[in-house]
């Protein structure tokens, strides 16, 4: 017992030293470049932003193939990529408020449910559906930025509002066996069986970090994590999850802190 408690002392000792050090390497609103070159820093920043994300789509999207059903579609993967302009207001030295004009584009694959089949010659025939889509998206995202104990990581919590459409949809059928079948893939429709839900409201967090590059002007990359509030298919159920790093360029303007 007597062993843990210096232990846990010794803990405790070290922590306070840790966080010591993190206060002094940032003391209130300081995004200067050179300690030796005092900057008196802007509260109002502009600047560019771009983003990569992953998706992870669950769905139950049905599919009919001349009037007949053929296929549903439940889980897919995706990626999307966006760039947008980006303004940034300090309340105060830990306090932010930002947003966002985003252009974003979606692309999603999804894998159906195989047709297994008996043949003449005692072989089965096999195929497998698989279904794309391409959505842009047009966003508004007003967030919240918080320091985390005084240093330059932040928290971010936002709401990105905006509207979709699609761009490109295919449904295709490959065959999986046999391999000497007279067609390997056709494409059953180009458009979307169903409407999109025409509003976005997805919930946004992240963790991010402001670099200093120079006097006025900082870098903030961030990893996050959203998802929509509503399914993006109007009738059937289509949602997703997606982990995105962005980078954001910040450049001073216009109003300085004291």
């Amino acid at each position: 017992m007597k062993n843990n408690g210096i232990k846990i002392k010794k803990l405790i000792y070290i922590l306070l030293i840790l966080l010591s050090s993190l206060s002094l390497k940032s003391q209130g609103f300081d995004w200067q470049f050179d300690s030796r070159m005092p900057f008196k820093s802007p509260v109002f920043f502009y600047g560019l932003t771009t983003e990569y994300g992953l998706l992870s789509n669950t769905a139950k999207i049905l599919f009919s193939e001349a009037e007949l059903p053929c296929c549903t579609f439940q889980n897919g993967q995706g990626y999307q990529f966006s760039l947008g302009a980006h303004a940034e207001y300090w309340e105060n030295s830990n306090l932010a408020y930002s947003l966002d004009f985003i252009l974003s584009n979606k692309n999603s694959v999804f894998n159906g449910n195989s047709d297994t089949l008996p043949l003449r010659t005692g072989e089965q025939f096999i195929s497998r559906y698989e279904f794309t889509s391409n959505i842009n998206n047009i966003i508004i995202e007003p967030s919240i930025k918080y320091r985390i104990l005084n240093t330059h990581f932040n928290v971010n919590a936002g709401l990105q509002l905006g509207f979709q459409y699609v761009a490109t949809s295919e449904q295709n059928e490959y065959v999986v066996a046999p391999s000497n079948w007279s067609w390997k893939s056709k494409k059953l429709s180009s458009s979307l069986p169903f409407d999109l839900n025409l509003i976005v409201i997805n919930p946004k967090i992240s963790i991010g970090y402001d670099y200093s590059l120079a006097d006025g002007m900082y870098l903030t990359p961030s990893l996050s994590y959203n998802f929509p509030l509503l399914s993006i298919a109007s009738g059937q159920n289509w949602r997703y999850q997606s982990v995105i790093f962005r980078v954001t360029f910040n450049y001073g303007a216009f109003l300085f802190i004291d």
